[in-house]
């Protein structure tokens, strides 16, 4: 992926103001930023004043500006994928910038010594990384037994939402959406779980702009608190396991396989669009299909989802699996594909030419492949 280079040239085209400005939210977002903030606030994280803290994906707005009773953290770790993302974070912290060690990483490491972290922050991080089980393994072997680990991450199974047919958080930047029983799945292979909280930032498309009255606004927020699994957001707290953490360890390989590598073979000439910032995708033209071959145990494969999508299929190894790519939303679609062992396999996408009642076409797009193997 090129995610890096889209949030590079997304936080200096916008000079930091990548999602826009506060002035524009309409009272679900107000009141769920709030409710998120007072959710984190609350939590028992431990003695902050002698912790070793990390806000991992900080963005501009400066180190912990969601959560900031961690601003007075021993030691302070700000990291983001964006250097200039970083830049401004570190003229916006002033004097706190000096008890900051500003580090950058995508997920794939977390820019620290095993054993240092007391306190871990990602605030919604989990779904921009390739996989989310080696981030949180990493993030576990980055924390000290005992530590605590804070993240929040949109809800893919919003109520709404999945009556609707629909994922929620689908956009350019989300790869690696979850539910709630997804991400305490993954976070129970690591960490003890603490607590678990909802807040809403979307009812559904159609309504959130109808909610004017922030006393509506507010109760729905007391709802979802209590049934995170209905909600929008999510908030996981838990305390790393270093017991469990070794247990579930693995030593992981990645591949990433982009749609223009030479070794992807297109049995008709496809066409190369631009998706969002600087990422492209290759369409697969009527009765085409790519073919390559990757030695992995896990295959991940994106394509780009938008109200012009169709059908693919996606065999590997004999398993074959077919996805509806429509979505009413633009943004990444994520095929898995897992086997019991590594070994090399074909791989072979095929447009099918079918699509849903809903969608304007049975376009195909595919972006990249990722094989994991450990």
């Amino acid at each position: 992926m090129e995610l890096r280079r889209y949030y590079e040239d997304a936080f200096r085209g916008t000079d930091g103001a990548i999602y826009g400005s506060p002035a524009g939210w309409n009272s679900i977002q107000r009141t769920g930023h709030q409710r998120r903030m007072a959710i984190i606030d609350s939590l028992d994280v431990g003695e902050i004043g002698s912790a070793v803290a990390m806000d991992f994906g900080m963005g501009s707005w400066g180190f912990a500006s969601v959560f900031p009773k961690l601003r007075k953290a021993a030691r302070c770790f700000g990291v983001d994928i964006s250097d200039y993302a970083l830049q401004l974070s570190r003229e916006r912290d002033g004097e706190l910038g000096s008890r900051v060690e500003y580090r950058q990483s995508d997920g794939e490491s977390i820019p620290v010594a095993d054993g240092t972290l007391d306190i871990f922050w990602g605030g919604e991080v989990v779904e921009h990384v390739v996989e989310p089980r080696m981030f949180l393994e990493k993030v576990a072997v980055a924390c000290k037994d005992g530590a605590h680990v804070v993240l929040s991450t949109p809800n893919r199974d919003a109520i709404l939402y999945v009556l609707r047919g629909q994922c929620y958080g689908l956009g350019p930047e989300h790869i690696a959406l979850l539910n709630l029983r997804e991400l305490l799945e993954v976070s129970a292979l690591f960490f003890d779980t603490l607590g678990v909280y909802g807040y809403e930032t979307s009812i559904a498309p159609d309504v959130d702009d109808l909610i004017e009255d922030e006393r509506i606004a507010e109760r729905l927020q007391d709802r979802a608190k209590d049934f995170p699994e209905l909600a929008s957001g999510l908030i996981f707290h838990g305390r790393v396991d270093a017991a469990k953490a070794s247990m579930n360890r693995r030593n992981w390989r990645v591949i990433h396989l982009p749609h223009n590598h030479s070794g992807v073979f297109y049995s008709r000439a496809p066409t190369c669009l631009t998706l969002a910032g600087p990422e492209t995708g290759m369409s697969i033209p009527d009765g085409g299909e790519a073919r390559f071959e990757l030695s992995a145990k896990k295959y991940v494969l994106f394509f780009w989802s938008h109200d012009w999508s169709g059908s693919v299929e996606v065999e590997i190894g004999g398993k074959v699996t077919t996805v509806d790519l429509f979505g009413p939303v633009a943004g990444y679609r994520r095929v898995e594909v897992e086997f019991d062992r590594e070994s090399p396999r074909e791989v072979t996408v095929r447009r099918l030419g079918q699509r849903s009642v809903c969608a304007k076409s049975d376009q195909v797009i595919f972006h990249s492949a990722v094989g994991l193997a450990w």
